[in-house]
């Protein structure tokens, strides 16, 4: 699948001009077409000329469907039938979380805010995570995991702003 692909199958329109492709941005509002898709030596690439937003098809699912790029990823394989990443420090960082507040933490005196910041979470059934990531029991054991029910977890990350 290629951009023009994944851009047609998400319901939107660009039309041909020249070398490029053309629409409407659907991260903001716009009456002209301000999108630009291009092929590029490493593939077709998109800009927003408005909102200079750009990249290639990953970056497309990330802002399209305004989710974290390691999951936009997770989304392009799939729809490539390539192997989701499971070895990446991405990886645990959504598997971790993907573990919501817990009232055990809560009464511990561990705020919401507090384990959202600082990656703590509680696994209730380590089974059900790794069926949720579609992992086997070996895979997670290579991520350095294991069997996590009724523990804490705690995944400390550098944080990377770019907006």
């Amino acid at each position: 699948m290629n951009l023009i692909e994944l851009i047609e199958q998400e319901g939107f329109k660009p039309v041909k001009r020249g070398t490029r492709w053309w629409m409407s941005c659907p991260l903001h509002e716009d009456a002209t077409p301000s999108l630009s898709i291009s092929n590029k030596d490493k593939g077709q690439l998109w800009h927003c000329f408005s909102c200079k937003k750009g990249g290639g098809p990953v970056e497309f699912l990330s802002e399209v469907h305004d989710v974290p790029i390691f999951q936009a990823k997770r989304e392009w394989a799939v729809l490539n039938g390539e192997p989701l990443p499971n070895g990446d420090r991405e990886l645990l960082t959504l598997i971790v979380e993907s573990l919501p507040p817990h009232e055990y933490l809560t009464n511990r005196g561990v705020s919401e805010d507090t384990q959202k910041k600082f990656h703590v979470g509680y696994c209730e059934d380590y089974q059900a995570l790794l069926k949720q990531f579609n992992l086997d029991e070996n895979t997670a054991e290579s991520l350095g995991l294991f069997d996590l029910t009724g523990r804490i977890v705690l995944f400390m990350i550098w944080m990377e702003f770019t907006r």
